[in-house]
């Protein structure tokens, strides 16, 4: 089964491991085939090449296992890296807290849908959103929550500010890629034809398509 190269599967390609397992896959399919060319019975090649052919099977499910336990582990460690927010003076940062909380309650509901509309991502951590979502939620009316619907938006960047760098989505991305393929539960690898597209291969339908 062919079908078209895309970056998608960089995620094996890229990794050396995954790419010596394949050379040692080809490497035995070659060995059978040199063996058959000299001559020996099928039945003395299969008892030679059996179990290095479809032992193969099982290295590919434990490398994408590895792969996929790899990938998880650097998105949590991302994840936490992320959520670690020191102070440099936290009597000031009690201070900045204290008086935004006292200035949403002195202002009336149009003054606080223009603070929230002007907000800096940036310049925002978890309190402050929090307050202004109570806002939100108990005073603003429907038609004025509207005005401030992009609030999500600022919400999300400041929760989840891992969903915004690079290597995180890059590590998401190839995760899915490793979970959808499915090697470590079919042991089935993936390689290049001679015209760089990708082939899917059944290791033992490859294995007895040389003894035909």
């Amino acid at each position: 089964m062919t079908t078209q190269t895309t970056s998608a599967w960089d995620v094996f390609f890229n990794d050396k491991r995954y790419k010596d397992l394949l050379d040692e896959l080809n490497k035995h399919f070659s060995e059978t085939r040199l063996l058959l060319k000299q001559g020996y019975r099928q039945d003395i090649v299969r008892e030679k090449m059996n179990d290095k052919v479809f032992g193969m099977q099982m290295k590919f499910k434990e490398l994408g296992q590895k792969m996929i336990d790899e990938h998880e582990t650097k998105l949590q460690k991302l994840e936490q890296d992320n959520k670690v927010v020191t102070f440099d003076d936290p009597q000031a940062e009690l201070l900045k807290r204290q008086d935004l909380e006292a200035k949403v309650s002195l202002i009336d509901n149009n003054e606080l849908v223009h603070l929230i509309q002007n907000i800096d991502p940036d310049d925002v951590g978890v309190y402050e959103i929090s307050v202004y979502a109570k806002a939100i939620e108990k005073r603003l009316t429907e038609n004025q929550q509207q005005r401030v619907r992009d609030f999500h938006v600022v919400k999300e960047k400041v929760l989840y500010p891992f969903r915004n760098n690079e290597e995180y989505q890059q590590l998401e991305h190839d995760l899915a890629v490793l979970y959808q393929f499915g090697m470590q539960v079919k042991g089935q690898p993936v390689d290049r034809d001679e015209e760089g597209n990708i082939k899917i291969m059944n290791i033992a339908d490859q294995y007895n398509e040389i003894f035909k």
